[in-house]
């Protein structure tokens, strides 16, 4: 039964794993005072150092979401359905135990 349970957590992590690198380029932009947006990369200079170009880049990656989070779900429903499959097959089998 852990198996269809990993599944499900492995499926949400999956889909919302491109969202927390566009988070993070989000957090560091606001504490360094830079601007972040989809348009285009904007110089950010922290510790010495322009990380525009990488924020940009982070910042992007929401994007890959688009087509993560339809996939995460799908893969939700179908380890859904398996967890009540096993659930199912559990059920009848102690029917079955306790029958004899």
């Amino acid at each position: 039964m852990k198996k269809p349970l990993f599944g499900i957590l492995i499926s949400v992590i999956l889909a919302v794993a491109p969202m927390v690198p566009t988070l993070i380029a989000g957090a560091i932009a606001d504490s360094n005072d830079c601007k972040l947006h989809e348009g285009f990369s904007n110089p950010c200079i922290v510790l010495g150092s322009d990380i525009g170009e990488l924020l940009y880049g982070m910042g992007m990656m929401f994007w890959f979401a688009l087509a993560t989070v339809p996939l995460g779900i799908m893969a939700g429903i179908v380890c859904i359905v398996w967890l009540l499959i096993v659930l199912y097959k559990g059920k009848n089998n102690k029917k079955s135990v306790e029958d004899i």
